[in-house]
């Protein structure tokens, strides 16, 4: 049984908080608004089930409020409140101890500045799960009291850094020896004592190559320094050298030298800004004893002012537990963090600062994910964020106890890469960056998370990736990883092959998981997230791999980001394999632009789903669903639906890397290497197809070569339907394919034959009763699929029906659901018995 928490605070504030909704005034009440665009939603939302106890509780904003009340009860009527929190100042909250499992109610109110308080807000309900993991935020003067009391504070306590060092030197020389001649190295590095240079003409930033090209040389400058002084000073506390205690005191003293409002500074190059809020403190806390006084006071008014700016970025500015999807502050409040850490004997504000992390970290933290593991920004921005989120999570353990990876997302973090970006791939999927991000970027990080977990498919994916966890010049971080536990890899071949990533709509679609030499990957995206942030890529979109290579992809590449060719290129729904109106495609770059999966069956054999990308559009069409059928393991029937408020032509989009050959609409075919993809238009009949291999604009600096195919119908119409017929297979084996089209009473029938199988695609979209290959049915989509050879195995998929019957057996009331598939093997098994 959790502890509940009842009398948790003072009587006299319970009091104020009993008493609020009766003496609330007229005119002061809870707006109960919803969310607008970037902003957070409420939480736990009415009706959850919550895997975590506490919850986070999170609200939206009240202008006239400067704090509020929270309060949950086991009661709808609030007539006994287990659990009040007043004075709060933010919009969020986790309680400091686990509440009990069942059913609860939870509401808010404000404090106006007058002292008025306000009525409160909707009752929203949640339960918490029996199995739910505890993981309460505990208050500041706990966290005070467990942080040591002296150096280090971050990664390893003072306790702890003998015992490590002898652990290391003892269990892995090699490795221990490998560091330390890395910071003899590092020891010979001519100290950077010049401030990184300005933009030129004494402007700020723009998106020109020039400013680009300097804030990348700014941003290396940055990262090379910090890092030097951060290595040398691990160094210095495990071997106690002098040598590295003094180098990394230069390090530290030529970088708060600097100007922290300076070019380095958060707001002018926050890529400058983020290194130093993490490394100067780690390079701090760890070669503290090296440090003078004065040494030390230079270090902290420095760090004060940095600290600040990010704190009041984030809170006064960006308000990040209100607004938290932008890129960079999803890093920037850790790093923050860590400042507050090192510093918080040092600097006055620094509790604030790590109270406010906190804060983020229990309630809005992570943003871009769902509880599947998916990742809205893709495979490179999840390398990259989750990859610092992890050491976050170390600092957490070892100075305060707190185990983040409890958190949900985290038990299924890994599952993104291992379904997107598997080993031997080489397209990362949707989002900047993944066009070319290779499963090896992530190997170390993957082999991190499962030893964290205890994973043991992660655990694979690293070995097959081809880790290299301590490199020729391994770094503190390899060291402070070393002797984490040891899991012992297991293939993949017992998952499901496919997945869905119901959050930011994502489906992964295998035909073999482990094998990529082998697989087929059928990669689909239609977000609730919308096109935000780095994931800018269309919704209904798809990226089609074969044997590891794309085939099928998404065009492009950032040369930077919004450059021209980013904005108007990739940006653009042409850029994606997705669909146009009227040559004009969905809202580009917004959270409004709007998809979600919306139907889905995920088996051995047949894979089916459907994204519907209608609010992507802005008002352009009145419905876009794309229906996929993906028959493993290689053929694939993709059914659009499209319906625009007035007649409007529709633009088909495929990008390859390789030159489309187009024979005609129904035998066109895509190659990348020893991959290639069979395409077959079945409808419309009226198909004008053409091809490019132009960019515009083009990227600047790369001589990008890709293929742009678009299938465009002829004369304007309301409503249109593309069905698209792909078979994958190795270049070279040339496939012939058979395709036959009639219309037989209200029903649309469409069959595809090649030397594997006979499909049979039929519509029915007024979803009326009628019979087709033995089977007696009234869904609006049926497809039919007959294996050809010895076994000649058959079955079915029918989407939307109400009625069916097959091999004289009725199946509504045993299937009663929106998507059936039935195989004839099934079917026989079952009549024996």
């Amino acid at each position: 049984m959790k502890r509940t928490l009842r009398h948790s605070i003072p009587i006299f504030l319970c009091f104020i908080g009993a008493i609020s909704a009766s003496s609330a005034s007229e005119t002061a009440a809870v707006s109960n608004r919803s969310p607008e665009a970037g902003e957070v939603a409420y939480f736990p939302e009415d009706g959850a089930v919550v895997k975590v106890n506490p919850p986070g509780f999170v609200w939206l904003p009240e202008k006239e409020a400067v704090s509020y009340i929270l309060q949950c009860s086991s009661r709808n009527d609030f007539s006994i409140v287990e659990y009040d929190k007043t004075s709060l100042l933010l919009n969020v909250h986790c309680p400091a101890a686990a509440l009990d499992p069942g059913r609860w109610y939870w509401r808010y109110a404000y404090v106006a500045e007058d002292g008025t308080i306000a009525g409160w807000s909707l009752v929203r309900s949640f339960t918490l799960a029996e199995d739910a993991v505890e993981l309460p935020q505990p208050a500041l003067t706990t966290l005070l009291r467990r942080l040591p009391k002296q150096h280090p504070k971050l990664f390893l306590r003072p306790e702890e850094a003998k015992p490590f060092r002898e652990n290391i030197a003892s269990q892995k020389p090699q490795l221990w020896n490998d560091f330390i001649q890395q910071a003899d190295r590092m020891l010979e590095t001519p100290i950077t004592v010049d401030e990184p240079a300005p933009y030129p003409e004494g402007r700020r930033f723009s998106d020109s190559k020039e400013d680009i090209d300097l804030w990348r040389k700014n941003t290396g400058i940055t990262v090379r320094a910090v890092e030097h002084a951060a290595n040398l000073a691990f160094a210095y506390l495990l071997s106690g050298e002098e040598k590295y205690g003094v180098r990394a005191r230069e390090w530290m003293l030529a970088v708060c030298s600097w100007p922290p409002n300076g070019t380095t500074s958060y707001r002018y190059n926050d890529e400058c800004g983020m290194p130093i809020l993490s490394r100067i403190p780690r390079a701090f806390t760890w070669a503290y004893n090296a440090l003078t006084p004065q040494d030390r006071e230079k270090i902290v008014q420095c760090m004060k002012i940095r600290g600040e700016e990010v704190y009041h970025y984030l809170r006064d500015s960006r308000h990040q537990t209100v607004r938290p999807y932008e890129s960079h502050a999803n890093r920037a409040w850790h790093f923050m963090g860590e400042t507050a850490i090192a510093f918080i004997d040092d600097i006055p504000e620094a509790q604030e600062w790590l109270q406010y992390a906190m804060d983020i970290f229990f309630n809005v933290y992570p943003v871009w994910n769902d509880d599947d593991g998916g990742w809205h920004e893709g495979t490179a921005y999840w390398g990259s964020y989750i990859n610092r989120i992890t050491w976050w999570m170390d600092i957490l353990r070892a100075g305060f106890g707190i185990d983040g990876f409890k958190k949900p997302y985290f038990s299924h973090a890994g599952d993104f890469p291992l379904y997107v970006n598997p080993p031997g791939s080489s397209f990362g999927g949707f989002s900047d960056g993944s066009d070319m991000h290779f499963p090896a970027s992530d190997a170390r990080l993957m082999n991190a998370l499962a030893r964290q977990t205890g994973n043991p498919y992660w655990m694979w994916y690293a070995e097959q990736a081809g880790d290299r966890s301590s490199g020729d010049k391994p770094d503190y971080q390899v060291l402070l990883r070393a002797n984490l536990p040891n899991v012992t890899a297991k293939a993949p071949d017992d998952l499901p092959s496919s997945k869905i990533f119901h959050g930011v709509g994502v489906a992964s679609l295998h035909s073999n998981l482990a094998q990529s030499a082998s697989d087929v990957h059928f990669l689909f995206k239609s977000s609730p997230f919308g096109r935000q942030s780095h994931g800018f890529n269309a919704q209904n979109s798809f990226v089609l791999s074969v044997f590891g290579k794309p085939v099928l992809l998404w065009s492009g590449h950032r040369d930077w980001h919004g450059s021209p060719h980013h904005t108007q290129w990739m940006w653009e729904t042409k850029s994606d394999n997705s669909i146009t109106v009227d040559d004009v495609g969905q809202i580009k770059h917004n959270s409004r632009a709007r998809g979600k999966i919306f139907q889905e069956r995920l088996g051995e054999d047949v894979d089916y789903l459907a994204g519907d990308a209608t609010e992507s559009y802005g008002g352009r069409l009145n419905k876009f669903v794309r229906r996929v059928f993906f028959v493993k393991p290689d053929a694939i029937v993709m059914v659009d639906e499209l319906e625009a408020p007035e007649p409007a032509t529709f633009q088909f989009y495929l990008h390859a890397k390789e030159e489309f050959l187009i024979k005609n609409p129904k035998e066109i075919v895509a190659n990348n290497g020893e991959s290639s993809v069979l395409i077959a238009f079945a409808t419309p009949s009226d198909l004008k197809i053409t091809q490019t291999s132009e960019f515009d604009p083009p990227p600047i600096g790369m001589d990008l070569k890709q293929w742009h195919l678009k299938a465009e119908t002829t004369e304007k119409q309301k409503e249109m339907t593309f069905i698209t017929y792909m078979k994958a297979y190795p270049a070279g084996k040339e496939k012939n394919m058979l395709l036959d089209a009639m219309q037989r009473g209200n029903q649309h029938l469409y069959g595809f034959s090649d030397i594997d199988f006979r499909l049979g695609l039929v519509l029915n979209p007024g979803g009326e009763k009628y019979t087709m290959s033995k089977i007696e049915n009234d869904a609006k989509i049926l497809l039919i699929i007959e294996k050809k050879g010895e076994a000649r195995e058959s079955s079915a998929l029918a989407v939307e029906a109400k009625y069916y019957r097959a091999f004289e057996k009725t199946l509504l009331d045993k299937y009663d659901r929106e998507i059936l598939f039935v195989s004839s093997s099934d079917l026989k098994e079952e009549k024996k018995e």
